[in-house]
Parts: C-alpha cells; sequence; structure tokens
C-alpha cells in the first residue's frame, strides 16, 4: 500500500484545483524544522504527480519549497538553482503570491551568499508584490528579513526603522517560529548597542519557546549569540554556550552555522588572547566556507587572519589571506548583470519610507562597483572607473586623490586622453584644495558655478586647465572614507554650469564606497606584496619569492635545456656573532655581507634569503664551472673583509657554499635545492669555509 494513500481525497482536490496545494504546503511547514528528510520526500512525491498530472503552478510551490530543504543543509547553490526555477514558472502563470514567496527566498539565499546588492533588490520585488496582493504574512517575513539583513551589515538604524514600521502596521505575531526569529533579530540590534542584558532577555524568552518546540537548526544560533552576549563579563559561560552551539550545529549538519560559531568563536579566543586557537577556529571557518562558497564568511575570517598575521609581522601569511579576501570580493562581481531586471518601475507600490530605507542602487551600480572591486592595482581601478562613471553622470574629467597620513600630503591624479597623470602634490592644510576640504571635513562638495561658490570651501580656485573654454564649472567631490578615515577623493568636474544634482551626488556617493574599498584592498595588497617579496632585513627575495623563481627558471630550463645551477650560502659560526656581540650586531653583519654578496653576482642572477643565515642563489643559463668560480671569488673576499659594527669592532666571517648544477628534467627544483644543501652540510661539518660541487 502506498505511504501516501491517506492523501488521496487531498490529492483529488489538487487536480480539481491547484490552490489545493496549500494542503500540502502547510505540511511541509509544519515539519520542515525538525524532519527535513521527511519534508523532503513529500515534496518529491507531491512534484512528481504534479509533472504526472501537468499542474504546474502547484508544481512551483513544491520547487519553492525545495529551497527550504536545500538551504537547511546549507546546499545553496542548489536552492538557488529550485528559487530561481520556481520563480519562472510563478511567473509564467502570473502567481502573484509564488512570486513574492520566491522573491522572498532568492534575498535570503543571495544575502547568505554574500550578494547584498541582489538580496536587497529581491526584497524590494517581493515587498512590491506583497504589498499588491495585500498578503501581510509574506510582507512580515520579507520585512523581518530586510530587518536582519540590516542589523548584519551594522545599519542598526535602518533596522530599527523597519521593526517599528512593522509594528505599527502588522498584528502582533502569534507564530511561534516568528517570535523567536524577531527576538533574534531584536537582540542582535541590543548586542550592537550593548544592551547586553537587555540581548540576553530577548535570547531567553527565544530559547524556552525553542526549547518548548524541540532542539532545532535555530537553537545553535540562539545559543551562539548568547555566548556572544557573555564575551565580557563571564568568560566560562561564553565557552560553555560556543562550545554547546558548535555541538548542535554538528549534531544538525548545520555546515553554514557551524561556519559563523567558529567564526564568533575565533574572535573571543582573540580576546582572551588565545591566538592559536583564534587561528585554528579561524581557518577551519575559512576550509568550510572555501569549499561550500560562503563568501561573507570567507570574506570576514580571510581578513580577520591577514590583520593578525601583519600585525605579528608574518607577511607571506598576511599576503595570502589578502589575495583570498581579494578573491571573495572579486567572485561577488562574477554574477551576471541579467540576475537584476529593470526596476523602473517596481517601487511604485511601495511606501515611500520603506522605498527609502531598502533602496540602494539598480543594475548599473551593481556592475560598476563590483568591476572596480575586482581590481588589485590602483591604476586599474582608475581606469575602471573613468571608462563606466560616464554611464552614471556627465563629465569633462575625473580627478582622483589620496591621502598619506605620514606626510601630510595629498596626490591628486585626473586622466587625461585616457591616461592617468599625476597633477598636484598639495599638503592636508592647502586652503584653496578642494580635495584637502573634502578631506579633513569628510563631507561632500556639489558645486555648480565655481565663481559664485568657491569661497563656501577655498580661498581662492586653482586653474585646473589653462584653456579658459575648457575649465571646470561644475563639480562634485566625495571623501573616499574606509573605517571612518578618509583615504582620498573622488571628483567628477565638468565645463557646464549647473550641472550636478543631489540625485548626481547620491549615486556618485554609492560608487565612491566601492572605490574606497578598492582603492584600500589595493593600498594594502602593495603593502604586503612588497613586505613578502623581499626580506625587510637584506633587500633580498624571501624565501617564498626564491622558491618561486627557482621553479620558474627550472619550468624553463626543462623545455629549453640551458644550463641552470644554484648556490646554497651558509655563514659559518654566525651563532657565535649573535651570542658575543647581539642580534643587532648580527642584523649589521647580515646587511654589510648582503651588499658583499651583491657586488659579485650577475644581474640575470636572483638570490633570496633561505632561512636566518642562509642564501639561496640562482643563476640561470650558466655552467657549473664558471659558477664555481664566482662562489670562489665571494668566498675569498668575504673571508678578507673586516666588517665593522658600532664603528669600533671588527667581525670575521666566513662562508660555506654548495653548488648544484641540474642536470635531469625529472627532478624538481626542490630537489636540486635539497642536493645543494647536502653538500653543503658535509663541509659545514667539517672544514667550513669551503665551496663543494654535488
Amino acid at each position: 500500500m502506498n505511504r501516501y494513500s491517506i492523501y488521496a481525497q487531498d490529492l483529488n482536490n489538487l487536480i480539481e484545483n491547484q490552490n489545493n496545494i496549500s494542503f500540502f504546503c502547510n505540511i511541509i511547514k509544519g515539519n520542515i524544522r525538525n524532519n527535513v528528510q521527511y519534508c523532503n520526500e513529500i515534496i518529491d512525491y507531491i512534484s512528481n504527480f504534479c509533472i504526472e498530472n501537468n499542474l504546474e503552478d502547484a508544481r512551483g510551490y513544491m520547487l519553492y519549497y525545495s529551497t527550504s530543504v536545500f538551504f537547511q543543509i546549507a546546499d545553496f547553490t542548489k536552492a538557488l538553482e529550485l528559487c530561481n526555477e520556481a520563480k519562472v514558472i510563478f511567473e509564467k502563470n502570473d502567481n502573484k503570491e509564488g512570486l513574492a514567496l520566491s522573491y522572498n527566498g532568492l534575498s535570503i539565499i543571495y544575502s547568505v551568499k554574500g550578494y547584498e546588492e541582489l538580496s536587497n533588490e529581491y526584497s524590494l520585488k517581493g515587498i512590491s508584490i506583497a504589498k499588491q496582493i495585500d498578503n501581510k504574512e509574506i510582507l512580515y517575513k520579507i520585512l523581518m528579513n530586510v530587518a536582519s539583513y540590516n542589523v548584519r551589515k551594522n545599519d542598526i538604524d535602518n533596522a530599527i526603522e523597519i521593526l517599528n514600521y512593522v509594528e505599527l502596521n502588522f498584528d502582533k505575531t502569534e507564530k511561534y517560529l516568528d517570535i523567536i526569529m524577531q527576538n533574534i533579530t531584536f537582540a542582535q540590534i541590543k548586542i550592537e548597542q550593548g544592551k547586553i542584558e537587555e540581548a540576553k532577555k530577548y535570547l531567553n524568552e527565544a530559547i524556552i519557546l525553542d526549547t518548548n518546540k524541540g532542539i532545532s537548526r535555530i537553537t545553535s544560533e540562539l545559543y551562539k549569540l548568547l555566548a556572544i552576549c557573555s564575551y565580557k563579563n563571564n568568560k566560562k559561560d561564553a565557552e560553555k554556550y560556543f562550545l554547546y552551539s558548535l555541538n548542535l550545529a554538528n549534531k544538525n549538519d548545520d555546515i553554514y552555522e557551524k561556519c559563523e560559531i567558529l567564526l564568533e568563536f575565533g574572535k573571543y579566543k582573540f580576546k582572551q588572547l588565545d591566538n592559536e586557537g583564534a587561528i585554528n577556529d579561524l581557518k577551519k571557518s575559512l576550509d568550510i566556507a572555501m569549499k561550500y562558497e560562503f563568501i561573507k564568511i570567507v570574506k570576514k575570517t580571510s581578513n580577520m587572519l591577514y590583520k593578525y598575521y601583519k600585525k605579528i609581522e608574518d607577511y607571506e601569511s598576511s599576503l595570502e589571506y589578502l589575495e583570498i579576501y581579494i578573491k571573495g570580493n572579486k567572485k561577488q562581481s562574477i554574477l551576471s548583470s541579467n540576475e537584476i531586471s529593470n526596476k523602473s518601475n517596481q517601487f511604485l507600490s511601495i511606501d515611500k519610507k520603506i522605498s527609502n530605507i531598502l533602496y540602494r542602487n539598480a543594475e548599473i551600480l551593481f556592475t560598476i562597483g563590483q568591476e572596480i572591486i575586482s581590481k588589485k592595482e590602483i591604476n586599474n581601478i582608475i581606469s575602471t572607473l573613468d571608462m563606466n562613471i560616464s554611464r552614471i553622470v556627465d563629465k569633462d574629467y575625473l580627478v582622483i586623490s589620496f591621502y598619506d597620513e605620514e606626510s601630510n600630503k595629498i596626490k591628486i591624479a585626473s586622466i587625461i586622453s585616457n591616461n592617468i597623470v599625476v597633477k598636484d602634490e598639495v599638503m592636508i592644510e592647502d586652503k584653496n584644495s578642494f580635495s584637502a576640504y573634502c578631506i579633513k571635513n569628510k563631507k561632500c562638495i556639489l558645486i555648480n558655478d565655481f565663481q559664485a561658490e568657491y569661497k563656501k570651501y577655498v580661498k581662492k580656485i586653482r586653474i585646473m586647465n589653462t584653456n579658459p573654454t575648457t575649465k571646470a564649472e561644475s563639480s562634485i567631490y566625495i571623501p573616499l572614507i574606509v573605517n571612518y578615515k578618509a583615504i582620498g577623493t573622488m571628483s567628477v568636474q565638468s565645463v557646464k554650469k549647473h550641472q550636478y544634482s543631489t540625485d548626481d551626488l547620491a549615486v556618485l556617493k554609492i560608487i565612491a564606497n566601492y572605490v574606497a574599498i578598492a582603492c584600500k584592498n589595493a593600498i594594502e595588497f602593495k603593502k604586503m606584496e612588497q613586505i613578502a617579496v623581499y626580506d625587510s632585513l637584506t633587500g633580498f627575495l624571501t624565501r617564498r619569492e626564491i622558491l618561486k623563481e627557482g621553479n620558474n627558471i627550472k619550468y624553463n630550463y626543462d623545455k629549453t635545456k640551458d644550463s641552470f645551477c644554484i648556490l646554497m650560502f651558509d655563514i659559518d659560526n654566525f651563532k657565535s656573532v649573535n651570542n658575543t656581540y647581539g642580534h643587532v650586531a648580527g642584523d649589521q653583519v647580515l646587511r654589510m655581507l648582503t651588499q658583499t654578496i651583491s657586488s659579485y653576482i650577475r644581474e640575470s642572477d636572483y638570490i633570496g634569503r633561505y632561512g636566518g643565515d642562509e642564501f639561496l642563489l640562482l643563476c640561470p643559463n650558466a655552467t657549473k664551472e664558471n659558477i664555481i668560480m664566482t662562489a670562489e671569488r665571494i668566498r675569498k673576499v668575504v673571508e678578507n673583509t673586516d666588517y665593522l659594527i658600532d664603528d669600533r669592532k671588527v667581525v670575521k666571517i666566513t662562508l660555506s657554499i654548495g653548488l648544484y648544477e641540474f642536470n635531469k628534467a625529472s627532478e624538481t627544483f626542490i630537489d636540486g635545492v635539497e642536493h645543494a644543501d647536502k653538500v653543503l652540510y658535509s663541509i659545514k661539518n667539517t672544514t667550513k669555509n669551503a665551496v663543494v660541487c654535488c
């Protein structure tokens, strides 16, 4: 007997009227919390029934609820696919209720995946349709999701405004799940406001209600938030709640929540000075997030790891995680702009107040912004901005400035004939610089007649162009702000008067946010790359870079069969130098030694610091016979050099050198390094101060 035979009459009712799918939707909604597998089986059965009986609209609902199943198991890619499929069916059949549901689903999925602009756009669509059909249940859910979204991005004022709107326009909910989600949102707000006891009150109320219904996936989130509340004043409770929350996430196989808990636990451990534990948790979170493409968590964890390694001056690791962070930003830009359809009329039916809160940007802003953020170099950012900004506003000039806090100078660049030209450098205290005013005051400037309006901002105008017919008459200046610091300005300028409006300013501020983030990333990346490429003490390549160059040379050697030799240097008894004269003196000796070695190697050679007092020299297109003479010359010069420290103490050192010439295509570069290292240590343990070949 078919286990679903008890639904025979309900299935007949469905054939008669597809609206009767609500019966099965209610079964799924009632069980999705605690029995995902059961729901999935019902969905599969009803979906097949709908296909067999050509009940397309009803199948759309099953696809929508399939989204919930895959969302629960953190397969967001599959959830997105199914929700889009449901949306297409509802659009085809003009099913507005189904569309509102699918738009809400898409909003939630995109938010979790880290595509906040798309999430916001689908929220707007869902709100618009829910209001058209006067479906308060769906409208309530969407607004609560949007409030939660605003909390996550620390826009507390907007979140509170939406919650106030809900309170004024909706009856108090009696549904336990809605109450729990509402309490979670209020608790998150109170946490952000620092009102911990009020946050705990909301969470404890939600936990009581949640526990009465049986432990679920929501339970782990509640205890995670309770742990965050206990950060400062109750270390024991914080750890207890984190571990309990993590245990629940593992038990429920809730991969996404596990990532979030590990992230928050890592933050907590940093505050407790348990750096090793924090790094361990963050790396676990990052590994999972990268595997499942949880972009938002990838960005958060990689950014924290980048900052930690930068702080302890492990620049290679710092650069590695900065690259992951930037790739996370770039990944967000891969989405096709087709994902966002035309929105010109979709906001008309939304209350103006809510529309103002939610509406941020449209397709063109999203596309340009993501393209800008994907760039790693300042020049590429400026060029991309210049190529695209005319799609938003008319401009004759684009001017970008960057503020260097150490020198207090502002470097100003403009685009002339598609080329970036550094046109000026001014001090931050310059009273005649619009950029300086903008940076110092962190305020935008909107001018539509320079002669009539300039005195509000500067004492006198600097002429941008010597040709009076093409000088700027209108301009917008916007500070580029990251973490409350102004790092520069973005300015569009026109030779026409009265060219710009406050609407233009509002739109450009959105682009300026992208530019600020991209420029900050690019500046940090360049700094870290520079530090990671060159050893700060010797100026030689770092271990990572010398190995990378070695692999590249070996790759070319395998193709061309040109000669390739490597030398491994080691300072004899260098430990005694440090012990006798101190590590500062030891560093002085290392710096002087690097100058000696640099004088005797070719421009085509590569040298890197392989270890504390070990150096690796790569000599492409050089035979053993030639390089052994170079090695001997260096060894003798070092032996005969007096290294003077503190202007009075003479230190004598010698070198042991191992040489290896590659002769097999099958061996790797590291094989060669190991050969050179092996022969080097054969003399380190005997005569020292010699050159030896394999």
